[in-house]
């Protein structure tokens, strides 16, 4: 960790690669998330001036972890009826059957049906694991009509999947 130096007023640090003189500044940085980059400008950094080393400033670091993790939570907390229907691999109507018959946990705010994914994810890990079909299943059985509608939007699912 480098020290820092107070020199006429001016707060320096020593580089922990060559031990020079590092000076505050400010630079643009690239962060890769995936396949993704994100610039950041006007960040503040000490530079040593006989390596180039660059160190964040504490209170910069702090602000680069909290990009970071807001860019690495879940997706959406609250799925629409199509996402639910997306994330679950079956039709619309499947999705309103499983609301009816109280199968899926669903609230409805105004004329529109939103759906938490913890209550989907809780309900798919109490779905029987050896179940093929399991995102329509009722206790355990799934439901014939149930079954022809998600075989129906599996072939269609296919087809579109093989055209693209």
């Amino acid at each position: 960790m480098s020290a820092y130096i107070v020199e006429n007023n001016v707060k320096t640090k020593l580089c922990d690669e060559c031990n020079g003189t590092m000076h505050r500044t400010t630079t643009d940085i690239d962060l890769k998330c995936g396949s993704k980059i994100l610039t950041i400008r006007g960040i503040v950094v000490y530079k040593c001036h006989n390596c180039d080393n660059e160190v964040v400033t504490d209170e910069e670091f702090g602000m680069i972890e909290k990009i970071f993790e807001s860019i690495n939570k879940p997706e959406i907390d609250v799925l629409n009826l199509d996402e639910t229907a997306d994330l679950l691999r079956v039709s619309n109507q499947t999705i309103y059957n499983m609301i009816k018959e109280n199968r899926l946990k669903a609230y409805k705010i105004g004329r529109e049906w939103r759906f938490m994914r913890s209550d989907i994810q809780a309900y798919l890990d109490g779905v029987s694991s050896d179940k093929v079909w399991g995102a329509a299943a009722k206790g355990g059985k799934v439901c014939n009509h149930d079954m022809e509608i998600i075989q129906r939007e599996a072939a269609k699912r296919g087809k579109n999947e093989r055209d693209e």
